[in-house]
């Protein structure tokens, strides 16, 4: 492990790290990947804060307004919400919720500023307008949409309820990860993180 820098030397033998490695030489489930970029994060934010004695992440922050000031600096208007996670004991895998508190509004002064909204999709509406009139709106769903557990439900329960046994045409526009992953999703279903996780404690008899 010499050649792992520092930061990750403790992620490295980590459960999640090892489920990683024996995955993968096989598709590893979305929910695995997840996992592990949770858990590197909030490793990362406990390293830094660690040597450097400062907090560089905020949750529950919300941007509202930036301004340039005469002398270079840059003053973002902050809304702060207070918040509190709380465990359920009763669920297994055990389960958490954030229970919201009081909001403020709050200032930080940077030389510099990094806007990173993150990509949004989005349904151009010359699909249903100029290209396809015929098709129904709701039959447009953005991979965002899909891979959530709910539509993803929803709409394999609306395939499978088509009339007169009719089998369903899908038709993935564009490529990537997540264009692999609807098609995979349709094809085999979710492969679940807890299911992955037995992996680690299997015995051979």
């Amino acid at each position: 492990m010499d050649d792992v820098l520092t930061p990750f030397k403790d992620i490295f033998p980590s459960n999640i790290s090892v489920l990683f490695r024996k995955l993968s030489k096989s598709i590893v489930p979305l929910s695995v990947v997840g996992h592990l970029l949770n858990y590197v994060g909030n490793h990362l934010l406990h390293f830094a804060y660690q040597h450097s004695g400062r907090r560089i992440y905020f949750p529950k922050h919300k941007a509202l307004s930036i301004q340039l000031m005469g002398n270079g600096d840059i003053i973002t208007q902050v809304l702060k919400t207070d918040f509190t996670v709380v465990a359920d004991p009763t669920k297994n895998p055990l389960s958490y919720s954030v229970i919201e508190g009081q909001q403020s509004i709050v200032y930080f002064r940077s030389k510099a500023l990094v806007i990173a909204g993150g990509a949004q999709q989005g349904l151009d509406k010359r699909l249903t307008e100029d290209w396809f009139p015929n098709l129904a709106p709701e039959k447009l769903i953005p991979s965002d949409s899909f891979l959530k557990k709910e539509i993803y439900l929803s709409t394999v329960e609306r395939l499978r309820n088509l009339p007169n046994g009719r089998r369903p045409k899908v038709v993935i526009i564009g490529g990537s990860h997540s264009g692999f992953s609807c098609a995979w999703l349709l094809l085999h279903g979710p492969a679940m993180f807890q299911k992955c996780f037995k992996v680690l404690h299997q015995t051979t008899p």
